[in-house]
């Protein structure tokens, strides 16, 4: 076997054909471990083997239970396997179950497997070979069609080494599993054990991982780290994608675990409530499945509940494919391309599967165009328009490269091409880390040129309108930074456009103007500013109060407005809502203070009332002020000079 090359093959087929006693056959392990299956002769849970293969080569085996009830732990299972071993005992023949679980593995979309008529010592060649055309009629059609077919009998060992070598020859045509992407792991068993701690087990499903390595639990999100890893019961320090795993985990209570759960790679998996998907009705299913129909979703090892909800039509034939969304009950932690098998609420039927197209979508109206249009290239689109469509979807909260790669749009190696390629072609634009939709992004600065100006005809006074309240209207809710970023991308492409003269929009760290840098006041409002400032510094140190000021100026509403401007150009220095005064009188009144306390050590209220010839009413909200700024220091009644002024 190559390096890095691990396969998981596991059974398939009715109760009682005989697949655990083939598997003991196989590896001479007994996958009964239970002492309820060893007394009831049936499989209950999964089991577990390994196989040496003629050749040398080593690959893991999964017994899954063949009764119907015990379907779900069938699928948990099947979920892990790259080839099926279809199990079809020749004194009984095809049964329900044997059915069933093949239209299982189809809907999981193996690769591959082996055909095997097990029990051939039970019959004679007439009833072999009325079987053998009995699962040639079976297996038309699907994955298993011209997969080897061998006879077995686990009893006599007739056929053991045929079933060896047609394993090698099926396990030889697969390519091997990719261990460059994140490491997932479905839990299908979790125990702890004295000494030890908490244990999972699973077959690894992507990547690799480390002893030592950071890892969450899904969907809870839980963090943990490996501190222990085994394959096969073998100790090892690393394990990867198609090995049989089980992992010692710390960090994580034994109750936070149950199976059904995920191990993932830290951040790499976000559970939802939601799934975009393409579902395909089974043709042996016999009716169609109506719009919101409740179904148990199984994937991986978990089992929930949820409707699938129909986005083009209202009821899906049998054999039909449709695109869907997965709405559930519970959370779930999936990935685009994850097969998931649906059966029917009650009675347990297996009624068809889904693949998952998007595994953290947004709630979607039906029978929308755009909605369809978009899952119709989350389906069959190269990647720049998988990459094209999902920033058109995240709008102006737009995507960085590294969002893309952890939503696993694309495979990482074509990413690069993809979005340097758009970027290129003038269908996407990037600003800061993240990329928007160029056309997106032309709409949105019009909106931006649009509500600047309303705004600043309805306040000719203010600068401009706050960012805060253009993000909120533009209907961003990312961060602030990102919305900053995209700014001063629609800046620059304003003041590039050829009716850059009157649109262009500008900056502040505060604000967004259009049209020019600065104001473009009235006449009557310039001179009105002008006798505001001069009533101010008129005033020196005791000036009007703002009540005053605004009967005095009889600006009215838009007096705010003027106080506003005249701070924003530094000729208005707030103390308190109740006391503006002129930058020059508080200059002068901190040079006294500076003469003061070059000869004095301590400052009273009453020696401060005399240096200023202020009243009180005055004196003690210019202390306050000066003690906020660093000018002054409150000790007891009395003040010491600041830091700023001994420095």
């Amino acid at each position: 076997m190559r390096p890095n090359r691990h396969i998981i093959i596991g059974t398939a087929g009715h109760v009682d054909h005989g697949k655990t006693e083939l598997v003991k056959a196989l590896t001479g392990v007994n996958t009964d471990r239970l002492k309820e299956e060893q007394e009831r002769g049936i499989s209950i849970e999964l089991g577990f083997a390994e196989l040496l293969l003629p050749g040398g080569d080593r690959v893991g085996l999964v017994d899954v239970p063949g009764h119907e009830k015990f379907v779900k732990a069938m699928v948990a299972g099947a979920a892990g396997m790259d080839l099926g071993l279809l199990i079809v005992a020749a004194d009984e023949s095809v049964m329900p179950q044997t059915r069933e679980h093949l239209d299982i593995l189809q809907l999981l979309e193996l690769k591959g497997g082996v055909v095997v008529l097990t029990k051939a010592d039970l019959v004679d060649d007439e009833m072999l070979e009325l079987v053998e055309a009995e699962v040639e009629d079976l297996v038309r059609g699907t994955f298993l069609e011209k997969a080897p077919r061998v006879c077995v009998s686990a009893k006599t060992g007739r056929g053991i080494e045929d079933l060896k070598r047609a394993l090698e020859q099926v396990t030889a045509k697969l390519p091997a599993r990719p261990s460059d992407v994140y490491f997932r792991l479905p839990v299908d068993r979790a125990f702890s054990l004295p000494g030890v701690g908490l244990l999972v087990t699973g077959t690894a499903w992507s990547g690799k991982v480390h002893e030592g390595d950071a890892v969450e639990l899904q969907p809870s999100g839980h963090p943990a780290r490996v501190r222990g890893i085994q394959v096969h019961g073998e100790k090892r320090s690393v394990a990867y994608a198609g090995e049989r795993v089980a992992l010692n985990l710390h960090g994580l209570k034994n109750d936070e675990v149950e199976r059904g759960m995920l191990v993932a790679t830290q951040g790499m998996m976000h559970a939802s409530y939601m799934l975009d998907v393409t579902v395909r009705v089974l043709p042996a299913w016999g009716r169609a499945l109506a719009n919101r129909t409740r179904v148990r979703v199984h994937h991986g090892a978990s089992e929930l509940m949820g409707r699938v909800v129909l986005l083009d039509r209202d009821e899906l034939k049998p054999g039909e494919a449709a695109a869907a969304q997965l709405r559930l009950e519970s959370p779930l932690a999936a990935d685009r391309g994850d097969r998931i098998v649906l059966r029917q609420y009650s009675p347990m039927r297996t009624l068809g599967g889904a693949v998952v197209l998007d595994a953290n979508p947004q709630k979607h109206k039906r029978f929308r165009d755009d909605v369809l249009q978009a899952i119709a290239i989350r389906e069959t689109g190269g990647a720049e328009d998988q990459v094209q469509e999902a920033v058109r979807r995240a709008g102006l909260a737009g995507l960085t490269p590294t969002e893309m790669r952890t939503a696993r749009l694309v495979p990482d190696a074509e990413l690069d091409a993809a979005l340097a390629a758009l970027v290129a072609g003038g269908k996407v634009v990037q600003y800061g880390e993240a990329v928007y939709d160029a056309l997106r992004v032309a709409d949105a600065a019009r909106e931006v040129q649009r509500l600047a100006a309303e705004y600043q005809k309805a306040n000719p006074l203010a600068w401009g309108i706050g960012r805060a309240e253009l993000q909120e209207r533009l209907g961003h809710k990312g961060a602030k930074a990102r919305f900053a970023e995209l700014l001063d991308g629609i800046t620059r492409l304003t003041q590039d456009a050829a009716d850059a003269a009157d649109r262009a929009v500008y900056l502040r760290p505060d604000a967004v103007r259009v049209g020019t840098p600065d104001r473009q006041l009235s006449a009557a409002d310039q001179a009105l500013l002008e006798q505001f400032e001069k009533l101010l510094h008129d005033g020196g140190p005791a000036p009007p109060t703002p009540s005053e000021l605004q009967n005095q100026l009889g600006a009215g509403a838009r007096f705010p407005a003027f106080v506003g401007l005249l701070e924003e150009r530094g000729a208005l220095v707030k103390v308190n809502d109740a006391l503006f005064y002129h930058p020059t009188a508080l200059a002068d009144i901190e040079s006294k203070l500076r003469s003061y306390f070059a000869a004095h050590d301590l400052l009273s209220m009453s020696d401060f009332k005399d240096l200023t010839s202020l009243s009180r009413k005055f004196a003690v909200p210019l202390l306050e002020w000066f003690d906020r700024r660093g000018f002054t220091q409150r000790l007891g009644d009395n003040r010491r000079a600041g830091s700023q002024l001994r420095g």
